[in-house]
């Protein structure tokens, strides 16, 4: 009741004092707006978001290294090729799928006889695919592993590529289609993916036995044409899946003649992942380190500022407390009416603040979440709404705010419930 109370006088002080209530409220929101807009572009790099709903608990191998045997010297870096894969990846126990995918190509994709010809992006993948990453299918089946492994030319595409080609969803199914010059038959539509999902996203998928990627013969076959997921049963098993990964690597280096694999530290989790960018490891502990000091200088500096303000207004109500402690008020009555009375306003910068951070990120969509998986494809960023309703991420938003009341308050609070009785009333 009294919390209800503390909320209807901080309303009534808010249009008392409108410049001292615009300077706090401005100075939460902006604060709160960049430490979001920080918070959602981590959320993008690493959170579950459909269909990737299961980077939680999935390791990732995209960079294969050539090194000589006699003296380590580097040769190369690459994707990975079948072979590899077979001998080290397709063997392991401790996983509970294992995805092969190319990376995002472009391709020209048409109706028999050249009609409606366009350029889509396209991914090659296996049947595990579907399991690891969870699409909404509108129409038809997916293709599996019979399929990849029989080489049936099957396609699966996204709703806006059906409807460009076909008009609708419905009527693409069991459709031809010419890629890259071969006749393909849809399987399936599935709902459009966000590029933010970057090891999902494409306009249209097929199994990669179709898809006429020629194997490399030089040192040895070790590196080709892609990228393996691992997906563990949880986070836990990820020490089991990469001591398991490390003996069968040994044992094919061993099988080897001239040249040896080297991982480079992966299998990586999504936040590595997303910095590996050729060869060497992404620096995630300065990248981390970074983002904490930044969200740490955003919530200290207008703490340190609105404190100040809300002193200056407390002084001013200073014969108001001391009226409350005569008639009864503890101090700690006292304390949680000021940090009631600022968290108010702290709330309200925070709506402020989102809304800041969703224009800002708007404004800067194309390099503050552009990611290194579309290097050369020009692939536009799209901001979701999802990253704001994420549950994290409103929990976050609640706590920096929360944070900000009582690193600027919580002084305050505590002067004005200290004063002695008599000199507050006084207001002394």
């Amino acid at each position: 009741m009294m919390i209800k109370l503390y909320f209807k006088q901080a309303w009534q002080l808010l249009k008392q004092n409108p410049l001292f209530s615009l300077i706090n409220v401005m100075g939460i929101a902006l604060s709160i707006a960049v430490i979001t807009m920080l918070v959602v572009i981590m959320q993008s790099w690493v959170a579950n978001l459909e269909p990737e709903v299961n980077r939680s608990r999935t390791l990732y191998v995209k960079w294969a290294g050539i090194q000589k045997k006699t003296n380590d010297e580097n040769c190369g870096n690459g994707y990975l090729s079948l072979k590899t894969i077979n001998a080290c990846f397709t063997p392991l126990t401790t996983p509970e799928a294992i995805s092969v995918v190319s990376p995002l190509q472009i391709q020209l994709i048409a109706l028999p006889g050249g009609m409606k010809a366009t350029r889509c992006h396209t991914l090659f993948t296996d049947g595990q695919f579907w399991k690891l990453f969870h699409f909404k299918t509108l129409e038809g089946r997916l293709y599996t592993q019979a399929d990849l492994n029989a080489g049936i030319q099957k396609i699966v595409l996204n709703q806006t590529t059906a409807k460009r080609i076909f008009g609708s969803s419905e009527s693409a199914v069991g459709k031809q289609l010419v890629l890259n010059y071969r006749l393909f038959t849809v399987c399936a539509v599935v709902a459009d993916v966000s590029p933010l999902a970057t090891d999902a996203y494409a306009d249209v998928w097929i199994p990669y036995t179709t898809g006429q990627i020629k194997e490399n013969d030089w040192a040895e076959n070790i590196s080709g044409n892609y990228k393996v997921f691992l997906l563990a049963r949880s986070s836990a098993d990820f020490t089991k899946i990469r001591q398991e990964l490390s003996k069968r690597v040994d044992a094919y280096n061993g099988s080897l003649q001239e040249y040896q694999l080297n991982l480079r530290s992966q299998p990586d989790t999504k936040l590595v992942e997303f910095g590996r960018f050729g060869p060497g490891d992404p620096d995630t502990v300065s990248l981390i380190l970074t983002f904490v000091l930044a969200i740490v200088m955003l919530l200290a500096v207008p703490a340190v500022n609105i404190s100040g303000l809300t002193m200056g207004r407390i002084y001013q109500r200073m014969a108001e407390m001391g009226v409350r402690r005569a008639y009864g008020a503890s101090r700690a009555n006292i304390m949680l009416q000021v940090l009631t009375e600022n968290l108010f306003l702290s709330l309200l910068g925070g709506m402020l603040g989102v809304a800041f951070s969703y224009i800002g990120l708007y404004l800067c969509k194309d390099w503050a979440l552009s990611s290194t998986a579309y290097f050369g494809l020009h692939i536009k960023p799209e901001l979701t709404i999802f990253l704001f309703l994420n549950p994290w991420t409103i929990f976050a938003i609640f706590l920096f705010c929360a944070l900000i009341n009582l690193l600027s308050a919580g002084i305050p609070a505590w002067r004005s419930a200290s004063v002695d009785i008599v000199k507050a009333i006084e207001n002394k």
